[in-house]
């Protein structure tokens, strides 16, 4: 797939100055609240109900995609995969069970857990802690990490409509991924806004009489009208 620089790059730039670093472990502002999460993850890329299985899909991506951002998007949906199952939501338990709040040791354990993983990216040494000195070392290991990540490049805007009418769901969690590493301490729900912003975008410019324009409009417009403090 040949990959080339976008518009969206200064998008995306635009959010470094912006109230967007981690506020808590999962990068999610105390005044929004595991609820208020899903609800907000529901109502950008799944008008469903909140705790749906493909709003923690979009959070687990976002956390791994930060927490290892050297990782591929193979590696990546492996260990969400993997998490999802582990915290599935129980039936019985509507407060705790889905919450990703509650959740950050299982993501860990995961990240641990793929022992080829540590080796490969180096932080093995990360791993043999354990409870807080663990997470912070993951966490203090990210800021340098992703500095290694090679510049965001979009796809032309044909392969973009092609990709994107072929499979939205895998397109849209690849957009959520190659962002996610890059900018390891945006919070889950600013990234959530883009992802879901430039969801509604794609359909109408792929069938613009001027798709690469539409596209560079779109990002620009999608720019100056995302909110993040009103988030």
């Amino acid at each position: 797939m040949k990959w080339r620089a976008s518009i969206l790059v200064v998008f995306l730039l635009s959010f470094a100055d912006s109230k967007v670093l981690h506020r808590n472990e999962f990068g999610i502002d105390e005044k929004i609240t595991c609820q208020n999460l899903f609800c907000f993850s529901a109502s950008t890329l799944d008008s469903s109900q909140c705790s749906t299985e493909k709003n923690l899909l979009s959070l687990a991506t976002i956390t791994f995609s930060q927490l290892v951002p050297e990782a591929t998007m193979e590696e990546v949906s492996k260990m969400t995969s993997d998490v999802l199952t582990a915290i599935k939501k129980p039936s019985s338990d509507e407060q705790h069970g889905g919450c990703l709040e509650n959740q950050m040791s299982v993501f860990l354990d995961e990240i641990c857990h793929e022992k080829e993983l540590s080796d490969k990216y180096g932080f093995a040494d990360c791993c043999s802690q354990s409870g807080d000195k663990r997470h912070q070392c993951l966490l203090a290991r990210k800021k340098t990490a992703s500095a290694t990540v090679l510049p965001f490049n979009f796809p032309e805007a044909a392969e973009s409509c092609k990709a994107y009418k072929e499979n939205r769901e895998m397109f849209m969690n690849r957009v959520i991924y190659e962002v996610s590493r890059r900018y390891s301490f945006m919070y889950a729900p600013a990234i959530l806004s883009l992802a879901a912003q430039y969801d509604k975008a794609v359909p109408v410019c792929c069938k613009a009489e001027n798709p690469e324009e539409c596209f560079q409009t779109k990002v620009v417009t999608l720019c100056s009208s995302v909110n993040l403090d009103g988030v």
